[in-house]
């Protein structure tokens, strides 16, 4: 499938050298490597492919839940889940979508590991 822009994990990117997520820092030497940010960004561009890595990301937000207390999650994965949840709900094709959850419940999708910073 082909997809427009650069390839990312969750989403394309149209301009990587120009994120406007919260918090973005725009270098034009310098492509943005954020992929966590990737639904925060309108420079994103997400297509049916990506669908199933956006429900693992999910599934990996959840499971940090029990690691930290409620305001800690919220502040470091509070927006990046809502963003995946409301993208998921909201995508044309449910149907898609539910091949994607179902694509992770079988355990076809690999993802690295969230990376916790600061």
């Amino acid at each position: 499938v082909k997809v427009d822009g650069v390839p990312g994990f969750y989403a394309s990117c149209a301009a990587p050298n120009e994120p406007d997520y919260e918090g973005a820092l725009q270098r034009a030497d310098l492509n943005c490597r954020e992929y966590d940010m990737c639904l925060g960004c309108s420079k994103s561009r997400v297509f049916d492919i990506h669908l199933p890595r956006v429900a693992a990301r999910i599934t990996q937000y959840e499971s940090m839940k029990p690691l930290m207390s409620e305001g800690q999650w919220d502040y470091h994965y509070g927006k990046k889940h809502a963003r995946a949840i409301d993208l998921l709900q909201g995508w044309s094709d449910q149907e898609v979508v539910e091949a994607a959850w179902e694509s992770v419940r079988r355990g076809e999708v690999k993802l690295p590991l969230i990376i916790a910073r600061g």
